[in-house]
């Protein structure tokens, strides 16, 4: 889906019914490897929940996306809830990555292989990688149904080999 199809199915989007319980299956699940305090990414964050649960563990949250309207939301609802969030309207394939800048990233239902060794860089050492995203295996139907936005079995520990893997499963979680 092109930028412009995000932002309209984001307009349909309250802001007040976007929830950090909504966050990635692998984020709410494996929480207890978030740093005490660190910088964290949510790229391609969306309408945010990721960036709304790594805010309310303690991080300073940054929110990347290419949709101003999903961008917008989060920042409407990050302020009800009185957190900070740095959101970015960003064209993620022709942005500069720093190096070495954030202890977590968290990147869910988003593919672009192109990213990935500039995702490992932007990792500070002992920085802890979330990934979440549709693959051969996940269930028909769900996802993007082009074969460039799924990752085949075993794939994923190969795009980021640089990093230590500390849980990996392949499955249907949402």
């Amino acid at each position: 889906m092109n930028v412009s199809g995000w932002n309209r199915r984001y307009e349909q989007v309250e802001w007040q019914s976007i929830d950090s319980s909504d966050a990635a299956y692998v984020l709410q699940h494996y929480q207890h490897y978030l740093p005490n305090a660190g910088v964290a990414l949510d790229l391609a964050c969306g309408l945010g929940a990721n960036a709304l649960r790594l805010a309310e563990a303690g991080l300073s949250v940054h929110a990347w996306d290419s949709a101003q309207v999903g961008l917008s939301k989060l920042n409407q609802k990050a302020k009800s809830l009185n957190l900070k969030i740095s959101t970015k309207c960003i064209d993620l394939e022709n942005c500069a990555w720093e190096l070495d800048c954030f202890n977590v990233i968290v990147v869910s239902h988003f593919l672009d292989r192109s990213l990935c060794h500039s995702i490992t860089n932007a990792l500070k050492p002992g920085g802890v990688l979330f990934y979440q995203t549709f693959c051969d295996c996940s269930e028909q139907g769900i996802g993007p149904q082009n074969p460039d936005y799924r990752l085949v079995p075993g794939e994923l520990p190969m795009l980021f080999e640089g990093l230590e893997v500390l849980v990996y499963h392949e499955g249907n979680e949402r």
